[in-house]
């Protein structure tokens, strides 16, 4: 618990714009991963993550001073998440900030 929560100031430190949480079953762990990884390349950015994989909680870190780009990577993000039976949200809630996306994603499903 310790090294996550210092993995959260180390990316705030090191000028994360963006924390995000995406959950999927475990066993999509390694598809996210490849995901992020290609969004990460698409858009010449660094996106980082710590979390407890051991619930397919992974939290983001999104290293991109560009908000348009931003909100693009960061609902790619979410998308990828939510195709892969995850959800935009695991233990932190939607809330004002991600409510766009969060109707972005359930938009998606219709």
């Amino acid at each position: 618990m310790e090294l996550r929560q210092k993995a959260y100031y180390a990316a705030r430190d090191a000028g994360a714009t963006d924390l995000i949480d995406v959950v999927v079953p475990r066993g999509e762990i390694p598809k996210l991963m490849e995901e992020i990884d290609a969004i990460s390349r698409k858009y010449a950015t660094i996106i980082t993550g710590a979390g407890h994989a051991g619930d397919g909680n992974i939290h983001l870190a999104i290293l991109e001073p560009d908000h348009d780009k931003l909100s693009m990577i960061a609902g790619e993000l979410y998308q990828v998440g939510k195709s892969l039976g995850g959800a935009i949200s695991a233990e932190h809630g939607i809330g004002c900030a991600r409510k766009k996306y969060f109707m972005e994603v359930e938009d998606q499903k219709r």
